[in-house]
C-alpha cells in the first residue's frame, strides 16, 4: 500500500528497488571539506524479493540515521553528539532503477570461542533550541533560569552496570555581573557544582559565559543501578546583586549498560571489545523473529548471523576494530512519506557564478536577485 501510495505500479520488479540518502549530521560549514558529491545508495533487505514480484506481504528493511551525528570519540572514551541546526529531520529517497539495488549481505557467526561482551556503552542527550539571546548566529539555548531557578531532566534508562563510571558533559551559559554557578544532581545525589565566569557590564563587552565540564562519577554513588528512571536535577545559584540569568546548552550522559534488547531496538557498541582481535556478544531478553545487523558503515548495514536460545542471542566477529550493531524485534517503524521529488539533473548545470538555494515562498524574489546579478554583474546563477 505504500508504494502504491509513493506512485509505484504493482507490477514493479522489487529487484530494482533502491533507497538513497545522505546519512545523519549536518553538512561541514567548510566547503574545502570531503564529503559525498551524490545522495548515496543504501544496502537494503527485501522481504519476497525472489519471485520477481512486491506481493501484498512482502516488505523492505533499510538502516535510517536521524538528522543529528552522534560519533564515539575513542581518545576521550566519550560519544560526541552534534545537534541538527537546520532541521528536525533526516530524509532518504526511493526509486526505482534500470539496475539491480543494493542489497545486505550476511555477516556469518565466526566460529571459536571468543572473550564475551554482555556489556555496552550507551548514552542519553538533551539539548532544546529555544533563545537566541544575541538575535543572531547558530548559536541556540534551552531552559532559562531567571524566575524559575531550578529544573529536572527524566531519562528512561535502566540495566546501568552497578559500580561503572559515568561520564555526564554540562554544558551552560550564564550573564551576571558578579558570578553565579550551577549544581548537578543525579537522583537526587550532588554531582558537582560548575562555576560559571562573570561578565563586564559594557555595551561592547561579552553578553554570556560558557562553563563546559566532564563530570566523573560512579554509578552506586548515585543510585543508578536497579532504576528504570534516572533525573537530572540542575540548579542555578544566581548573583548575589545585578544581573543573573542562566540557560543550558546540552546535556551529555555517558554510561555502561548490560547487553540486552530495550524496548524495539538497542544500537550497541562496547569499547571493551577492542581488547580482543574477536569477541563474542551475548544479548538478553531477545524474542524469537528478532535481527541483528552491522551497522559500522550504515549504507553498507549487514545482517549478522547468531544463534537464539531462551530469549538470548549469541554471535562472534572480529572486535579489532569498534564494531557498531543494531538489534531489533518485529515491530518496525515505517517512515513518514512526504512525497515525490522531480528527478534533478545538477551534475548537468553549467557552472554558474553563484548559487541560490531557497524555500519555494522566495522563488519569485530568487528570481529577482538573479536577474539583478546578471544585469548588473552579468553573474549567471542557478535557483
Amino acid at each position: 500500500d505504500q508504494l502504491k501510495k509513493m506512485g509505484f505500479e504493482p507490477s514493479l520488479d522489487p529487484k530494482k528497488l533502491q533507497i538513497h540518502g545522505y546519512g545523519g549530521g549536518m553538512l561541514p560549514q567548510s566547503n574545502s571539506n570531503i564529503r559525498p558529491v551524490d545522495l548515496i545508495e543504501n544496502a537494503i533487505f527485501v522481504s519476497g524479493e525472489a519471485d520477481g514480484v512486491f506481493g501484498k506481504d512482502d516488505y523492505i528493511l533499510f538502516f535510517a540515521e536521524g538528522p543529528d551525528r552522534i560519533e564515539y570519540d575513542l581518545t576521550r572514551r566519550i560519544f560526541a553528539y552534534e545537534n541538527n541546526l537546520y532541521s528536525e529531520k533526516n530524509f532518504y529517497f526511493i526509486t526505482l532503477s534500470q539496475d539491480n539495488g543494493k542489497r545486505i549481505n550476511l555477516a556469518e557467526n565466526m566460529p571459536g570461542n571468543f572473550p564475551l561482551t554482555d556489556q555496552y556503552d550507551d548514552y542519553v542527550y538533551y539539548e532544546a533550541d529555544t533563545y537566541n539571546e544575541l538575535k543572531s548566529g547558530r548559536e541556540w539555548f534551552g531552559e532559562r533560569y531567571d524566575n524559575v531557578t531550578e529544573y529536572a531532566y527524566r531519562f528512561d534508562v535502566s540495566g546501568v552496570v552497578p559500580n561503572s563510571t559515568i561520564k555526564l558533559v554540562s554544558d551552560v551559559m550564564a550573564q551576571a555581573f558578579n558570578g553565579s554557578s550551577f549544581k548537578l544532581f543525579v537522583n537526587n545525589s550532588p554531582a558537582g557544582e560548575q562555576v560559571v565566569p562573570l561578565i563586564t557590564n559594557t555595551q561592547y563587552g561579552v553578553k554570556g559565559r560558557h562553563k563546559r565540564d566532564t563530570l566523573i562519577l560512579n554509578a552506586n554513588a548515585v543510585q543508578d543501578p536497579g532504576k528504570s528512571t534516572q533525573a537530572i536535577k540542575y540548579q542555578y545559584i544566581r548573583a548575589s546583586s545585578g544581573r543573573s540569568v542562566g540557560f543550558l546548552d546540552f546535556l551529555l550522559v555517558n554510561f555502561t549498560r548490560a547487553l540486552a534488547l530495550y524496548g524495539d531496538q538497542t544500537i550497541f557498541r562496547s569499547v571493551a571489545s577492542l581488547d580482543n582481535s574477536s569477541s563474542q556478544y551475548r544479548i538478553t531478553g531477545v524474542p524469537v523473529n528478532s535481527f541483528i545487523w552491522d551497522i559500522t558503515t550504515p549504507d553498507e548495514a549487514k545482517q549478522q548471523v547468531f544463534t537464539w536460545q531462551d530469549q538470548v542471542a549469541i554471535f562472534s566477529a572480529s572486535s579489532e576494530t569498534l564494531k557498531k550493531f543494531v538489534i531489533f524485534n518485529n515491530k518496525v517503524p515505517s517512515p513518514e512519506l512526504i512525497g515525490n521529488i522531480p528527478n534533478q539533473n545538477l551534475h548537468g548545470l553549467a557552472t554558474p557564478n553563484i548559487i541560490i538555494v531557497t524555500n519555494p515562498q522566495f522563488a519569485d524574489e530568487a528570481r529577482r536577485l538573479a536577474d539583478h546579478r546578471l544585469a548588473h554583474n552579468n553573474w549567471t546563477a542557478s535557483i
